[in-house]
């Protein structure tokens, strides 16, 4: 017998009903304003944090890879080939790579628009 709240009540959640609430908006709206404000230390800061989650992104993607380096497959794209548990390790790497990418674009355009 279930009782309590119910955990998961957002994933039920229509998408179209949040973009239209306006909060991505308003989420895009802070962030920017973040990226603008910032300045010496705290860029630098910022702009290290990009850095490093792109290379903990490259190394999951070279630990998700292994299984294939070891068989000798150098050139491969996507997580074709590859077990279960190193295609999620290879998604992870994908998504740290290209989340420290775009945080070290954002700071960069924010510093030259910045001058």
């Amino acid at each position: 017998m279930k009782t309590g709240i119910d955990p998961t009540p957002f994933r039920k959640f229509p998408a179209d009903l949040i973009l239209a609430s306006g909060l991505p908006f308003i989420a895009a709206g802070l962030a920017a304003a973040a990226i603008f404000s910032l300045d010496g230390y705290a860029w630098l800061g910022c702009y290290a944090f990009a850095l490093l989650l792109s290379l903990l992104g490259t190394a999951a993607l070279f630990r998700a890879k292994l299984p294939l380096y070891r068989r000798r497959i150098f050139f491969s794209l996507g997580a074709k080939g590859l077990p279960a548990t190193e295609a999620t390790i290879y998604r992870i790497g994908i998504a740290l790579s290209l989340a420290g990418i775009v945080g070290a674009i954002l700071l960069t355009l924010a510093s030259l628009l910045w001058q």
